[in-house]
C-alpha cells in the first residue's frame, strides 16, 4: 500500500494470501483425486433404486426379479440389469418409440462383448447373467432413447419366450 509516495508493506498480508491459494489448490487436488479415485458398487443399493436412477422412473408394474450389478469409478459407471417381465412391461420397452432395434451382427458383437470381457465390466455383467441374454436362440436388443434413460445410454436384450429383460446403462 503506498501512503505519500511511500510503499508501506502490512505485515503477514502476503503470507494469508499465499496460505488460502495453497489451501485452495490442496482442496481442488485432493477433490479431484477423491472424485477420480472413489468406487460405487450399485449391487450394494436397493435394486428398484438404481432401477429409478437409470430410467428416471419408478419399476413398472409387471417387472419382477430385479436384480443389479455395477459400479461407478471416477466419470465411468455402468449398471446392469436383469429381471423378468410380462408382455406389456416388455413392450414398454421395445415399442418404436422407446428405442431403435439393433441388427442381428450389432447383438452378437454386443453379446460378446459383454460376456468375454475379463475387465470389471465384463465381471459385473456376468453377475446379473448377461452370458444367459445370448446362450440359446436369437434375442432382440434395443438402444433406448435418452428420453427413456436419462443420462445413461442403455441397451436392452430381451428373451420373450423367457419373459426376460437384460440391461446394460453406460452413464455420461
Amino acid at each position: 500500500m503506498a501512503v505519500g509516495g511511500v510503499s508501506v508493506r502490512i505485515p503477514g498480508r502476503g503470507r494469508r494470501v499465499a496460505k488460502i491459494i495453497v489451501a485452495v489448490v490442496l482442496a481442488l487436488v485432493v477433490g479431484g483425486w477423491l472424485l477420480l479415485t472413489a468406487t460405487t458398487d450399485y449391487g450394494a443399493y436397493p435394486p428398484a433404486r438404481v432401477y429409478g436412477w437409470v430410467f428416471d422412473h419408478p419399476l413398472p408394474p409387471g417387472v419382477t426379479k430385479l436384480k443389479v450389478s455395477g459400479y461407478c469409478r471416477g466419470l465411468s459407471r455402468e449398471v446392469f440389469m436383469r429381471f423378468a417381465a410380462t408382455d406389456a412391461a416388455i413392450e414398454s420397452f421395445t415399442c418404436a418409440s422407446a428405442g431403435r432395434r439393433l441388427s442381428a451382427t450389432e447383438s452378437r458383437s454386443l453379446a460378446v462383448n459383454l460376456v468375454s470381457r475379463s475387465d470389471i465390466s465384463g465381471r459385473e455383467a456376468r453377475k446379473v447373467g448377461w452370458g444367459e441374454a445370448f446362450s440359446s436362440g436369437a434375442r432382440e436388443c434395443y438402444a433406448l432413447n435418452s428420453s427413456m434413460s436419462g443420462a445413461w445410454y442403455v441397451t436392452i436384450a430381451v428373451d420373450r419366450a423367457r419373459h426376460r429383460v437384460f440391461v446394460a446403462a453406460v452413464g455420461h
